[in-house]
């Protein structure tokens, strides 16, 4: 069953290749609110959002660099397990299946709000492009994992590694009623 979600996100991750080389976005505000599935974060100065066919949740993105967007993509997935768990078993058929997959740094990382969660940082191949991906893992509401993905390509994977970050440390598990965090 993970196998097939992970290629879920494969096919997820290249319908987002094409959508940043059209450029199919709206102006956004700052603030990316998801209230029925439980999170809000600010997005990076000067990004935009998309509603994407397809797709639950908005995807936000920047400005085009050598043909690709960097891009940052939020999945929410039913899983009752913990957050280590789920990164264990997304990594097996990442290291098996993918491409070019290298994994750079695993590590804890808490929000500002005082989220944990776990960071990957990772190389891989989609749709025939490089990338550098970061993956922010967080346990959501409701009995769901959330995956953040951000994407850019390698040479770009410096410029923003801070700004994927900074965004992140933002990120706020909010309940759909009320819309306060939740801790």
């Amino acid at each position: 069953m993970m196998s097939r979600r992970i290629m879920s996100g494969a096919l997820c991750v290249s319908v987002i290749l094409l959508w940043s080389l059209i450029g199919l976005s709206e102006e956004a505000s700052t603030l990316l609110w998801e209230p029925s599935s439980g999170f809000k974060y600010m997005i990076p100065e000067g990004w935009t959002t998309a509603e994407f066919p397809g797709f639950k949740l908005k995807i936000s993105r920047g400005v085009p660099s050598s043909g690709y967007a960097p891009n940052i993509v939020v999945v929410d997935e039913a899983f009752d397990g913990s957050v280590e768990d789920y990164v264990t078993a997304c990594l097996g058929p990442m290291e098996k299946d993918d491409q070019g997959f290298k994994l750079l740094e695993k590590k804890p990382f808490n929000t500002d709000s005082g989220v944990k969660g776990i960071k990957l940082v990772f190389e891989s191949k989609w749709d025939r492009k490089q990338l550098v991906q970061t993956q922010y893992y967080f346990k959501g509401i409701k009995g769901k994992m959330l995956v953040i993905t951000c994407s850019v390509l390698p040479e770009d994977g410096p410029k923003f590694s801070q700004i994927f970050d900074s965004a992140m440390k933002t990120f706020e598990i909010i309940e759909p009623a009320d819309g306060k965090p939740k801790n």
